[in-house]
């Protein structure tokens, strides 16, 4: 079962756990689902500006969809 973390970095560059969730498994529709929570956690204002990822193409695909810009 995978661990999916969301981590962030504060302005004095702390990091701090924003939330994290164990996936079912590591393709595009859970890696969605969990970045769409992300986005509902988050102020509306608020996008992240960077996403640290490996080279898997699911995860880079789902950033696209829930996070164009």
């Amino acid at each position: 079962m995978p661990l999916f973390e969301y981590i962030g970095i504060d302005a004095t560059r702390k990091s701090f756990c924003v939330y994290f969730e164990f996936t079912a498994s590591e393709d595009r529709d859970d890696y969605i689902q969990s970045l769409k929570l992300l986005k509902e956690i988050l102020r509306p204002d608020i996008e992240p500006g960077v996403f640290l990822v490996d080279k898997a193409e699911a995860i880079r695909g789902a950033i696209e969809k829930v996070f164009p810009d």
